[in-house]
């Protein structure tokens, strides 16, 4: 079934709220058009874990019903299954939570409601939302991964089943899935959205975010959640610093040369543009003390939530649990310091620039299902604490696979990192349309 630009199903949540105040779109036929989507779909994609089709056309039904009060009024979203969600499971990616049912929402599935957004079930997520991959594959390429942990949601947004989908990141789990998928992805400042009723894996890391398929979902996301956004600055006064991202021998060879393109497209547009390499701090030092925090966090929070079911953990799992127990609690301090004095280096960056452009992956999508791809990218910003935004800038000349580039912001400046992404990414554009 092909989706044309005119399809309901191709609005972004912008768009489809826009409409539904307008009255020229009911929530119900909206819900139906996606529902029926997934219906055609997802058999052979297993973006979902539970859609509830029943509760969300009576919800969607409600939403007509009444005059349109919240930014989301009647827009259909997914929830990744790290979060709770009622009436839905919540079984965070693993066999031994198949029967936790819980008793209310999380906290942004909470305002997403208040917002007017009808919940149409939950996607897949890796394995306690860590690397093990779930059964999801690529829409834009079946043979290959979909990235992960949120890789349901972005599965689901680039083949046109929803128009919205939540994701977290505590390493690369969301602008990694938007890279290789080919949509939007925002992490947001570790500690500006709520955690509350979510999967906790590291306590330092762990940032909740969202997929979507334009930049604006995610301004009217932070107005939500945020607030009032920044005014936006004027293109000509854009500082842009491109950033090669960290050094690695597994770069495709066309994800450098979309950078350089997306640069040289920003300076004929009257962007300054300046090449920041290499960052004021040791960069490899930096994604070395992630894993420590990472790993020793996970161990912690991860182990007593299968303790007696080991039998039903990947063996992959079990061996990050058994390695964040080797990092003692002097590294881990060790660790947490380099981070506060990696965290006031990276802040002397933005005296120079007002963002940086950087890859979001190594390149496409990894070949085969039994990884989720290298994360790499993500890794030392999910570290850093700062606002990430991954856009599909490129695709591959042979087969038209997505290569994704993110921005990166001050920490704390999310809307003003969100304002200035959009100026780029209308610049340099994208092959994949909502």
């Amino acid at each position: 079934m092909t989706v044309e630009r005119g399809d309901l199903v191709a609005l972004t949540a912008t768009e489809a709220a826009r409409r539904i105040r307008a009255r020229s779109l009911t929530s119900v036929q909206l819900v139906t058009a996606c529902l029926e989507r997934i219906k055609e779909r997802d058999p052979d994609l297993q973006a979902w874990v539970e859609v509830g089709a029943e509760p969300a056309l009576a919800e969607a039904a409600v939403r007509d019903a009444t005059p349109p009060q919240g930014a989301l009024h009647g827009v259909p979203v997914g929830i990744k299954d790290n979060a709770d969600a009622v009436p839905f499971f919540t079984r965070f990616g693993s066999p031994i939570y198949r029967n936790n049912k819980p008793r209310r929402d999380a906290a942004h599935v909470a305002k997403l409601r208040v917002e007017g957004a009808v919940i149409l079930g939950k996607t897949v997520t890796t394995e306690f939302a860590t690397f093990p991959p779930g059964p999801t594959r690529n829409p834009r390429a079946p043979g290959r991964t979909p990235g992960g942990s949120s890789s349901g949601s972005a599965a689901a947004l680039a083949d046109h089943h929803v128009p919205l989908a939540s994701g977290s990141q505590t390493v690369s789990s969301l602008v990694r899935p938007a890279a290789f998928c080919g949509v939007y992805g925002w992490k947001a400042s570790f500690g500006r959205l709520p955690l509350e009723g979510m999967l906790a894996t590291s306590d330092t890391l762990d940032t909740l975010g969202f997929l979507a398929r334009s930049v604006d979902d995610f301004l009217l996301l932070h107005e939500i959640f945020l607030g009032e956004l920044p005014a936006p600055p004027a293109p000509t006064n854009l500082r842009v610093g491109l950033h090669a991202g960290p050094t690695s021998n597994e770069w495709h060879p066309e994800m450098q040369g979309l950078l350089a393109r997306a640069g040289e497209e920003l300076r004929q547009a009257g962007l300054s543009v300046v090449d920041v390499d290499p960052l004021p701090f040791s960069v490899d030092a930096g994604i070395e003390r992630q894993w420590q925090i990472m790993t020793h966090e996970i161990a912690a929070l991860l182990a007593p939530r299968i303790h007696g079911e080991e039998s039903q953990v990947t063996a992959a799992l079990l061996d990050m649990l058994e390695e964040g127990r080797r990092v003692s609690e002097k590294t881990y301090v060790q660790a947490m310091e380099g981070r506060e004095s990696d965290r006031a280096a990276l802040a002397g960056v933005w005296a120079d620039c007002d963002l940086l452009l950087t890859p979001a992956a190594l390149g496409p999508a990894t070949p085969g299902l039994a990884t989720t791809g290298n994360g790499l990218c993500g890794r030392l910003w999910s570290y850093l604490a700062v606002p990430s935004v991954a856009c599909p800038m490129g695709a591959t000349e042979a087969e038209n696979l997505p290569l994704g580039l993110q921005t990166i912001g001050p920490e704390g400046q999310d809307g003003a990192t969100l304002q200035a992404t959009k100026i780029i990414a209308g610049i340099v554009g994208s092959p994949f349309a909502p």
